[in-house]
């Protein structure tokens, strides 16, 4: 069933090089795999960033995967970071979703991960898909 699927997509404040509390977690209760893509749109929301999936192979987002220890304990702390946790009401604005991502080998594996739910002005693209590329380099 879904809720066994143990991976997680991250691709913006829950990566490594963030610093932040969630990401400590994740880090702490999840193995990393490994640096990944996922086909999608990387968007500069707010102060972090939103993904939404796409249907063109061409647009992928970089992140990592991680493989979570204890999934049915880590994965309601996150939802609760991303705001779409049972504590929350919708509309949410990032659901977790599963998708494939793909290794640096070529894998595909099944992942969580948390897609923006709203319509990002497409000014605040990323094109490169990299958030962490992103953070050093000004958005023009």
């Amino acid at each position: 069933s879904h809720e066994l699927c143990s991976q997680l997509f991250v691709y913006g404040t829950l990566r490594r090089g963030v610093d932040n509390h969630f990401a400590r977690i994740l880090s702490d209760h999840a193995t990393l795999i490994g640096p990944a893509t996922m086909q999608g749109r990387l968007y500069a929301v707010d102060s972090f960033p939103g993904m939404i999936l796409s249907q063109d192979p061409e647009e992928r987002v970089k992140g990592e995967v991680y493989r979570l220890r204890n999934p049915s304990d880590t994965l309601p702390v996150l939802d609760g970071y991303e705001g779409c946790g049972p504590h929350y009401s919708p509309p949410y604005e990032f659901d977790r979703v599963l998708s494939v991502a793909t290794l640096e080998d070529g894998r595909a594996m099944e992942c969580w991960v948390y897609v923006y739910r709203g319509r990002p002005a497409e000014e605040k693209r990323i094109p490169s898909g990299d958030y962490l590329a992103s953070l050093s380099a000004p958005l023009r």
